[in-house]
């Protein structure tokens, strides 16, 4: 993927943090996807494409892997403490997944599975930690081609407090240890039902926000605000975002959105039902 690849990383990092800076709404490029998560009074809602490709560093095109329209991007993990959803997004996985992030992140969750911790932060702050080890070790042995950015969002209930926390890694071969961190988007009391995030492109973005008519047709009740929204409603929005940004229009406003699309799984997570599937992924 090389020097393509990380033209279009740098290009995704540019963006998140201008955008971040103007809202709570983000916008990101991580692994070709696009995701949403909102939060509601009754729980979390979340929502994310099926599509994966990769990129061919001389061609310059995209092409699909094994099962790229029907990829499952979010996965829950279970403790006495809660439940959280989480989703990926970003470089994850090296094209012959000689290291695979996803894998690597299930196996440590197994292997905390009966720790205990304080906060939700500790918990996935030491993840993060183990991730970044298994990152290290992936880099010295040559498994490592390309540079590795991702982003791992949590969001549900840590011993009944609504949590959201996001894992970021930054790794390029050969250029020492790889950088982690552990961001809340909505710190503390700033978690008010209608925060959004999603991932995508910036363009259909924009004219969702603005309300733009030739998107109204994958929302129900356009333009309500979402702080408003029950839980449910907010799972049809989430879906919504995502069908909009792989509908045929998003694709004539920006080409890019090519890499959008596939199967949409959609779930919700709350304090007393936990994780529940509302649109499951294809053979789940």
């Amino acid at each position: 993927m090389g020097v393509y690849r990380l033209q279009l990383l740098r290009r995704y990092f540019a963006e998140w943090e201008n955008v971040s800076l103007r809202g709570p709404l983000w916008i990101g490029l991580f692994k070709m996807t696009a995701t949403a998560i909102i939060y509601t009074s009754e729980g979390f809602a979340i929502a994310a494409d099926g599509r994966e490709l990769w990129e061919d560093p001389v061609a310059h095109k995209r092409t699909l892997p094994d099962g790229g329209d029907e990829v499952q991007k979010i996965f829950c993990t279970r403790r006495e403490q809660g439940t959280l959803a989480y989703v990926l997004r970003g470089g994850v996985a090296s094209e012959h997944r000689s290291f695979d992030l996803e894998a690597e992140l299930r196996d440590r969750l197994l292997l905390l599975n009966r720790s205990e911790f304080n906060t939700c932060a500790d918990f996935l702050g030491l993840l993060a930690t183990h991730l970044a080890s298994a990152i290290k070790v992936a880099d010295q042995a040559g498994k490592l081609k390309e540079p590795l950015e991702a982003r791992i969002s949590f969001a549900g209930y840590f011993k009944n407090a609504p949590s959201w926390i996001d894992l970021r890694f930054s790794s390029h071969p050969g250029l020492g240890d790889p950088i982690h961190q552990l961001v809340e988007p909505y710190p503390g009391r700033d978690l008010r039902p209608g925060a959004v995030m999603v991932s995508g492109y910036p363009i259909v973005r924009d004219l969702i926000l603005e309300h733009d008519p030739r998107f109204a047709q994958f929302f129900p009740q356009y333009g309500k605000p979402v702080h408003t929204m029950p839980l449910q409603e907010a799972a049809c929005y989430a879906k919504g975002y995502i069908d909009a940004f792989a509908s045929p229009l998003a694709l004539t406003l920006d080409p890019s959105c090519e890499a959008i699309g596939g199967h949409v799984h959609v779930a919700t997570v709350t304090p007393g039902d936990g994780f529940q599937w509302v649109v499951r992924p294809v053979g789940k």
